[in-house]
C-alpha cells in the first residue's frame, strides 16, 4: 500500500498554484467524457470525477462533486469495486501507485490535483493498491477509482 498524501489543508476554499513550475496537467491533458469519467490522454487511464462517497452531477458543461468524500481502510478500499459498476463500467478498481501518483499536479496543492477536472477534491491522502510494508493499511484515507491499463 502506498498512501498519496495532498498536502495537509490550510485553506479549504482555495487552491495554490506555483508559476515557477510547468503546468503539465492542463485541462487540455484530459477528456471529459460528461457522465462523471474522464481520460487522462497522458496514460490512457479512465478515471471517475469524483472520490468515493462524492455524487458527480454537471451544469452548462461544468463537471461538479458535491458531498464528502468517504474514507476507508485498506482493505474496504480494494473491496468497493466488487459488483461495482459507474457510467456502464464494471472494470473498476483501486489504482496502483504510479497510478495515483499520475495525477499529482507538482505545480499546485490544497489540493495537489487539477482542480478544473476533479472538482471537490479533498486535500488528503488517497489509497493505492500497492504494497508498502512501511505503512499501515488499518488507516482511513480516500478513494478514486480508476479503470484501464496503464503499463505499469
Amino acid at each position: 500500500m502506498v498512501l498519496l498524501f495532498v498536502m495537509p489543508l490550510s485553506n479549504p476554499i482555495a487552491q495554490t498554484i506555483n508559476p515557477n513550475i510547468i503546468n503539465q496537467w492542463q485541462d487540455s491533458r484530459y477528456t471529459v467524457h460528461h457522465n462523471g469519467t474522464v481520460t487522462d490522454t497522458q496514460t490512457g487511464l479512465m478515471w471517475k470525477v469524483c472520490s468515493e462517497g462524492q455524487t458527480w452531477s454537471e451544469s452548462s458543461g461544468t463537471p461538479a462533486c458535491s458531498g464528502s468524500a468517504n474514507t476507508y481502510t485498506w482493505k474496504q478500499a480494494l473491496e468497493i469495486v466488487n459488483g461495482y459498476t459507474f457510467a456502464g463500467h464494471s472494470d473498476w478498481r483501486v489504482p496502483n501507485r504510479n497510478e495515483i501518483i499520475s495525477l499529482v499536479a507538482t505545480d499546485r496543492y490544497d489540493p495537489s490535483i487539477n482542480s478544473n477536472i476533479f472538482p471537490a477534491t479533498p486535500s488528503n491522502s488517497f489509497w493505492s493498491s500497492s504494497p508498502d510494508a512501511g505503512n499501515s493499511r488499518s488507516n482511513n484515507d480516500r478513494v478514486r477509482l480508476v479503470r484501464g491499463d496503464s503499463g505499469s
